[in-house]
């Protein structure tokens, strides 16, 4: 879903196979993926620039939406944090965050030489259980026990075998969440 807001702090992240993501520093979320060519940054320095860089494919959002919850509400103010990122062994960063008193550990990998990204939350010191919201869509469809479909099948959501998430309606639009507390949730992104 586009976003009016402009967001300030965007990282790209781009794979030699040719698959990449943006990813909001400001509210640890994944806003966007592509395939194709990286980026076209003349717009960045294009005479006195505007600050953004244009993805050179054919971009799928995903969203521009606070990933985290301890009530009904997902509130980006709740302490939220950014704290940095590190390297894996294939030069793929782990971003860290606290939201909630909590740390957050969001850690994006690529799979299959490039067919669909594979995401990794962890959550740690969380005092109590908190929610994490996955997709924000006017559409979500079950297609079996661990697949969902994203507003008319534009992207695809691969949940773990026997995980239990919740579809809810807010604001006219449907979200698909899960309950965490201490621990991990990983799941696959298919476009």
């Amino acid at each position: 879903l586009p976003s009016k807001r402009r967001i300030t702090h965007p990282i790209s992240v781009g794979f030699p196979e040719g698959t990449h993501y943006t990813y909001d520093l400001d509210r640890g979320n994944l806003v966007q993926v592509w395939k194709g060519p990286f980026l076209d940054c003349t717009p960045m320095w294009n005479d006195r620039g505007d600050g953004h860089a244009e993805p050179r494919g054919a971009v799928l959002l995903l969203g521009d939406f606070a990933p985290f919850s301890s009530a009904d509400t997902f509130d980006v103010q709740a302490g939220y944090r950014f704290s940095g990122y590190k390297l894996d062994a294939l030069g793929a960063p782990k971003f860290s965050y606290t939201v909630f008193g909590a740390t957050v550990e969001d850690h994006i990998q690529l799979k299959e030489d490039g067919k669909y990204l594979s995401r990794s939350v962890s959550v740690k010191n969380a005092a109590k259980p908190m929610t994490f919201r996955l997709a924000r869509a006017s559409k979500l469809q079950q297609l079996d026990d661990n697949t969902w479909a994203v507003d008319d099948k534009a992207y695809y959501l691969r949940l773990p075998e026997k995980s239990k998430a919740t579809v809810r309606n807010v604001g006219g639009m449907q979200e698909l969440t899960v309950d965490m507390g201490n621990g991990a949730f990983q799941y696959d992104i298919v476009w």
